[in-house]
C-alpha cells in the first residue's frame, strides 16, 4: 500500500515509472530533508539505474542526493514489472564532503528535480516523460522552502509592539511606518505545524 503522494507521475526511459512523492514538511529544517519517492517498474532492464534528486533555484543546486533504488538495494537488474517500492533520500542540506556547498537562502523556494542516470557512467541518459509520452526536458517534481530566518537587523526604524496573531500562520511582533525607504515595516513570527 502506497501512501498518498503529490507530484506528477514521470516515466524514464520506459522501464520505471516514478508515481510521487511524501515528505513530512515543505520547509527545509535542520542539516538534512527527507523526501519520499515512489516507483512503479515498467518492464525489465539491463541497463544500470541510479536516481538523483536535487534542490534548485535559478540554477543553483543547493543540495542533492544521488542513489540506486531501494538505496542500494534495489538494482535495476531486479526490477520486475508491476512492482512498486519507496525510497526514503535523506538530502543532506550542508555536505561535509563539499567544500564550498552553496547554502539555501532565507526564504527561497526551491524546485525539485528528479533525474535518472546510468549507475555505472553517472550520465544522465535516462529521458523522462510524461505517461503519454510526452519529454519532459526539467523534471521538476514538487517544492520545498528555506525558512526565513531572523531579519530583524535589516529594520532600522523601532518597531511598535503588537498582538496581532494570523491563526495558522504567524504573529506580527512589531511594526513601523516612515516616509522612506520603505513606507512600512513589519516583523513577524512564523507559525510552524
Amino acid at each position: 500500500q502506497l501512501p498518498a503522494l503529490r507530484g506528477a507521475p514521470l516515466d524514464f526511459g520506459g522501464a520505471i515509472r516514478f508515481l510521487g512523492y511524501t515528505m513530512p514538511s515543505d520547509r527545509l529544517t535542520g542539516d538534512t530533508h527527507t523526501v519520499t519517492l515512489c516507483w512503479e517498474v515498467l518492464q525489465t532492464t539491463t541497463r544500470p539505474a541510479a536516481f538523483s534528486l536535487k534542490f534548485v533555484h535559478d540554477g543553483v543546486i543547493v543540495a542533492d542526493r544521488t542513489s540506486v533504488h531501494g538505496l542500494g538495494r534495489y538494482p535495476s537488474a531486479a526490477w520486475q514489472p508491476g512492482a512498486l517500492f519507496c525510497d526514503d533520500v535523506a538530502v543532506m542540506l550542508d555536505d561535509p564532503d563539499v567544500a564550498d556547498d552553496p547554502q539555501p537562502q532565507p526564504g527561497q523556494v526551491y524546485d525539485l528535480l528528479l533525474v535518472m542516470l546510468d549507475a555505472a557512467t553517472k550520465a544522465v541518459d535516462w529521458t523522462a516523460a510524461a505517461p503519454d509520452g510526452q519529454p519532459v526536458e526539467y523534471p521538476i517534481i514538487g517544492q520545498v522552502i528555506s525558512p526565513a530566518g531572523d531579519m530583524r537587523d535589516l529594520i532600522q526604524t523601532p518597531l511598535t509592539p503588537s498582538t496581532i496573531t494570523f491563526p495558522g500562520f504567524a504573529r506580527l511582533a512589531g511594526y513601523a511606518t516612515s516616509a522612506a525607504p520603505a513606507p512600512v515595516a513589519i516583523s513577524y513570527i512564523a507559525f510552524h505545524p
